[in-house]
């Protein structure tokens, strides 16, 4: 979702935005995405944005491999 005038906000405004975003978006990665919670081995999102930092990231080769156990999109 956009914010008319975001360059302009307030940026705890800005903040609670991006965080009522990720609220939604963790759900569904926790939902959707086995290749996160293997990734992440079996962590839940953070609830925090700013903690999202902590958790692993995912490189190249897991992408590739979710690819080709499960083509043709993988399992993210």
């Amino acid at each position: 979702m956009l914010l008319p005038d975001a360059d302009t906000l307030d940026d705890r405004v800005l903040a609670a935005h991006r965080q009522q975003l990720w609220d939604d978006q963790r759900v569904a990665v926790a939902a959707r995405s086995s290749l996160l919670r293997r990734v992440w081995g079996g962590v839940a999102p953070p609830t925090r944005l700013d903690d999202l930092p902590l958790l692993p990231l995912v490189d190249k080769a897991a992408l590739r491999a979710a690819q080709q156990e499960h083509p043709p999109f993988g399992d993210y």
